[in-house]
């Protein structure tokens, strides 16, 4: 009996070994919303553009393994991963619903959400205390979006709150005085700024509203999650090649960071 045993463990032991070389030599595959500028392309299409596309990609280079993004709306993303079709998401927000089927990696990411304002109304550039100092102001956010409560509540108080289902339907209307304020992670809305050649009349401010930090996610069903240590070494190292020793609690975001 004992013998038996010990040859299911055996081949058990030997098929997992096939799947994971399998997975190794044809990639193991991530997923993402489609959200320029972290990750650029269609619906239902693989992609090699975008900022987070491309940190994983050189990710991937660091540490021998190949990696794949395909596009997909971020709700089947989570669902396709978490059933073990594919290997893992880009960097996204770590919450306790997504670690019951998701294991997180090192913070990799850092996503800074601004607002951004017409030149001609803040010619000194925009700063503030407080939500009720721009409360009077009329705040436009993406449909969908949750940023922050406080200042949601401010603007909600006063009907100066509202939605857009996308962000050139935003920021148009930012340009066209419709509304006063845009409230958008900042390298998704200089994209769209300079997309809509609206960077001569639209900024963003300096000072910023939150910052989160995002983790790659790994499948708890993918071979990948074996790599979860060589993984997060490489962003280690790559944090420690950017900013030396003394890295920056949460993290500074820029083009071709993890």
């Amino acid at each position: 009996m004992k013998k038996i045993r010990a040859l299911i463990m055996m081949m058990l032991i030997l098929v997992f070994s096939r799947h994971t070389a399998t997975a190794e030599e044809k990639g193991f595959v991530f997923c993402y919303d489609p959200y320029p500028p972290f990750a650029v392309g269609e619906f239902d299409k693989y992609t090699r553009e975008g900022l987070k596309v491309q940190a994983l990609e050189e990710l991937g280079q660091a540490i021998n393994l190949k990696f794949k993004v395909i596009l997909l709306p971020l709700t089947r993303c989570l669902q396709e991963t978490a059933k073990g079709t594919l290997d893992g998401v880009l960097p996204i927000y770590k919450t306790s619903l997504r670690e019951k089927t998701l294991v997180f990696t090192r913070p990799a990411f850092v996503q800074e959400t601004v607002l951004f304002y017409r030149k001609k109304s803040f010619p000194n550039g925009l700063e503030w205390k407080n939500w009720s100092e721009l409360s009077h102001l009329k705040l436009g956010t993406l449909l969908g979006t949750y940023i922050d409560k406080n200042m949601e509540e401010n603007f909600q108080i006063k009907n100066n709150l509202h939605h857009a289902n996308d962000l050139s339907s935003l920021f148009t209307q930012l340009n066209e005085k419709r509304i006063d304020l845009v409230a958008i992670e900042r390298s998704v809305g200089e994209w769209t700024i300079q997309k809509s050649n609206f960077s001569l009349s639209i900024a963003s401010s300096r000072q910023s509203i939150s910052e989160q930090e995002s983790f790659y996610a790994i499948s708890k069903k993918s071979p990948l999650l074996e790599k979860l240590d060589l993984i997060n070494g490489a962003i280690d190292a790559r944090l420690k090649k950017a900013f030396g020793p003394a890295i920056p609690s949460p993290l500074l975001q820029s083009p071709g960071s993890l």
